[in-house]
């Protein structure tokens, strides 16, 4: 995916001041560079602070310095499509807030509203097609599912749709009958057209509300290790699906292994991720065998007060991971009813002697090892169970 930073210009801010999110605010007055050959822009946008929230937000768009086209966003999550061809540059007029009227923060700054992403639509008929957007992690579970599943004239779900409906952009180009991808954090719009037979619809996973038997196809990436009550979300995955339809999910870090805090937190330009070495504020395997005392001790040490309970919060009582140990997802796939045709532990880490000495206490939970897992599964025409030991 392309770095906002290759597209804004002059009038924007960090999402916090000081900080350095991707996202980025618009000022009053803003202006996007727009790369040579490209024939459309789509702008995500989105309105972080619920404080901020207007009942619209009014936004003018110029193209070179012409009048383009006014549009009003209603939504948390928005799409704005221009036709750019020809185009260096659009400009934004928006309505300005700020966040201190509102007792959102001390933040004095005028801020208007939140760019998440742009994707670029080019003339080049490699960029058209492969629209140039996804993640590499997404990119290597996309390829490796597809090799595995065909999705021609399937209807097909996809379960934890990222914010700017890659996977499902890139899917589309081979052509399943219907394609369908839900989500339900809450900044995402209850729903997005994105094509006559695709759509994203903001919707629990655990109660999707689709038919029995519906989908031929579910498949779900970098997402397991975040369900809460996945054993209910294996149970709907299972009642939506035809007889005969295949699972496929490609997920972690998740709790057991060593980066399994999945700690991912930013304020006031402070930085902790579990996706940056010099960034992960944890020794391997520690958020399981310290406790929380220990940890905001340890943390202490390098962030400020606030950004320790931001982290302490976020590992131990947010619901943005389950905390499940490998051998519960084992437990709940033996005990879906499903066929386990593949299970794959693609990604694994050696634990150091210390966290071996100190993880003996879990008895039952032996596996510090694996850190992402591949499925395939089939829901059979007739009651079976697998045995994943059978696989391992």
């Amino acid at each position: 995916m392309q770095n906002l930073r290759s597209f804004i210009q002059d009038g924007w801010y960090p999402i916090e001041e000081g900080g350095n999110s991707v996202w980025v605010w618009c000022q009053e007055k803003s202006t996007l560079r727009i790369p040579e050959k490209t024939q459309h822009l789509e702008l995500h946008f989105a309105t972080i602070y619920p404080e901020l929230k207007k009942a619209t937000q009014n936004i003018k768009i110029s193209l070179n310095g012409k009048f383009y086209k006014e549009y009003q966003v209603k939504d948390k999550h928005s799409v704005i499509k221009i036709d750019c061809a020809n185009a260096e540059s659009a400009a934004l007029e928006v309505d300005v807030v700020r966040p201190s009227d509102f007792d959102a923060s001390q933040d004095s700054r005028l801020l208007g509203i939140c760019l998440v992403q742009v994707v670029c639509i080019s003339s080049d008929p490699y960029l058209e097609s492969g629209r140039n957007t996804l993640k590499e992690h997404q990119r290597i579970a996309l390829e490796r599912f597809l090799s595995l599943v065909s999705v021609k004239g399937k209807v097909v779900l996809e379960i934890g749709t990222d914010y700017g409906c890659e996977t499902l952009h890139a899917l589309r180009d081979y052509n399943p009958e219907w394609l369908i991808g839900i989500n339900y954090d809450q900044h995402y719009s209850n729903r997005i057209d994105i094509a006559g037979n695709c759509y994203f619809q903001k919707l629990d996973a655990r109660n999707t509300g689709f038919a029995s038997n519906f989908f031929d196809t579910v498949f779900s990436i970098s997402t397991f290790e975040h369900i809460n009550e996945l054993d209910k979300a294996v149970a709907e995955i299972n009642r939506i699906l035809r007889p005969g339809g295949e699972l496929y999910a490609h997920f972690g870090p998740i709790w057991s292994c060593y980066l399994g805090h999945h700690v991912h937190t930013s304020l006031d330009g402070e930085v902790a991720s579990f996706e940056i070495p010099e960034r992960n504020p944890f020794p391997p395997h520690a958020h399981l065998y310290l406790s929380e005392h220990e940890v905001m001790e340890l943390l202490k040490k390098h962030y400020s007060p606030k950004m320790v309970e931001a982290i302490l919060y976020q590992v131990y009582q947010g619901t943005g991971i389950n905390r499940l140990f490998f051998e519960d997802y084992v437990h709940i796939l033996e005990s879906s009813g499903l066929e386990i045709i593949l299970f794959n532990e693609f990604w694994k880490h050696p634990v150091e002697e210390t966290a071996t000495r100190e993880l003996k206490r879990f008895g039952f939970y032996r596996n510090f090892e694996t850190c992402g897992i591949e499925i395939l599964c089939k829901k059979p025409n007739s009651i079976g169970r697998s045995d994943i030991t059978d696989l391992i």
